[in-house]
């Protein structure tokens, strides 16, 4: 008795399964498709640099560079880009002596504006010292992360756009 209680639940369950699985695929076959629109897609930055020649970056509008290294030469076939703050000096100076030497290699710390006069002194210092800092007019700050990325996009795109390879990190990470 008790087996024939177990088989009639088995077959139970089997037609409610049964079942959901014809009115799952009832549902999918007359759900109307969503019409896609088409995107067209620009070849390099697209509508990024605006009619002065700046950049608009998301919201940020007439986005330009303080500092600028020199481009990429065509013996260089990695540019390796490194998210800086202004005051992390001490951390730009180990990377630049972890890649010194690597052939091939360009290196460029991408940092947002300074806060103070005194801190864009000592970055234009640097810069004139090692020439490989690209500052652009982005506010600096955790949550403007995003520009900053963006415009050393921006920066690689319009003077090294041969190089076959573009690297991204931090001057926190160890080389």
């Amino acid at each position: 008795m008790m087996e024939k209680f177990w088989w009639n639940s088995f077959k139970l369950c089997l037609k409610i399964l049964f079942l959901i699985k014809t009115l799952q695929l009832i549902r999918r076959t007359l759900r109307p498709y969503p019409i896609v629109p088409e995107i067209e897609v620009e070849d390099g930055l697209g509508p990024v640099i605006n009619e002065w020649g700046t950049f608009d970056i998301m919201n940020e509008r007439n986005v330009s560079f303080i500092l600028s290294p020199l481009p990429c030469d065509s013996s260089v076939s990695l540019l390796l880009t490194v998210s800086s703050g202004p005051l992390n000096q001490g951390n730009r100076d180990r990377w630049r002596k972890g890649v010194e030497g690597r052939v091939g290699v360009k290196l460029v710390f991408i940092v947002a504006e300074a806060r103070t006069e005194s801190d864009q002194e000592l970055l234009e210092d640097e810069h004139a010292e090692h020439g490989d800092i690209v500052q652009s007019t982005v506010a600096d700050g955790h949550r403007r992360l995003g520009y900053k990325l963006l415009m050393g996009y921006v920066w690689a795109y319009t003077q090294c756009s041969q190089v076959e390879y573009t690297a991204k990190t931090d001057d926190n990470v160890v080389l």
